[in-house]
């Protein structure tokens, strides 16, 4: 029987792929639950990531960072979301992006190569695997697809409509990163957006 602390993580896995409770039992000494602050870093540029997190509590965000300092949002993560630096993770190389957290936030974390022990030894597993990468691919995909066809508004109005979320958590100065624009540009696309 899995812990109080991991039973809906287990719940949450087994909706994705059917996990026994004896392979979630032998896992599941392998997860290590992490506290952060406000601010606080989870991954950092230019260090070699292991982990793979679930969010618990709180939220983070993915951003890279330009030589001259300026960061652009490319992600933001909450409660029951999967995350990593899978490029770091698949390629064995420096991150190409940092992980900060925005709130207080607690995360489960699980080093790579146990996950992978755990995709070659059962078929539900390595099915979860492919599942995480699909759904990770869906949403890089559709995010280009925004970036290249549609303007900043309508970027805006997607974000309004099929995640709330990111408007009533995320920061404004973070929103605009994310959207490919600068602050002042998305506080007019807002007020437009209210006069209608």
């Amino acid at each position: 029987m899995p812990s109080l602390i991991y039973e809906g993580i287990y719940s949450q896995i087994c909706n994705l792929s059917p996990i026994t409770r004896d392979q979630w039992k032998e896992i599941e000494p392998f997860f290590i639950k992490r506290e952060y602050g406000k601010n606080d870093p989870v991954e950092q540029t230019g260090k070699q990531s292991h982990s793979i997190h679930i969010l618990l509590s709180g939220s983070v965000r993915l951003f890279y960072l330009t030589k001259d300092g300026k960061d652009f949002n490319h992600a933001f993560k909450f409660e029951g979301d999967i995350f990593a630096s899978y490029s770091s993770l698949l390629a064995k190389t420096p991150s190409k992006f940092s992980i900060y957290t925005m709130e207080k936030t607690t995360l489960l974390s699980i080093e790579y190569k146990y996950m992978v022990q755990h995709f070659d030894k059962y078929k539900e597993w390595e099915r979860l695997g492919r599942l995480i990468a699909e759904t990770h691919y869906l949403t890089k995909e559709n995010r280009e697809y925004s970036f290249l066809i549609e303007s900043a508004e309508e970027r805006y109005r997607n974000l309004l409509n099929n995640d709330p979320n990111l408007i009533s958590r995320v920061p404004q100065y973070h929103l605009a990163t994310f959207l490919g624009i600068n602050p002042s540009s998305l506080n007019r696309i807002i007020k437009s957006n209210i006069k209608e």
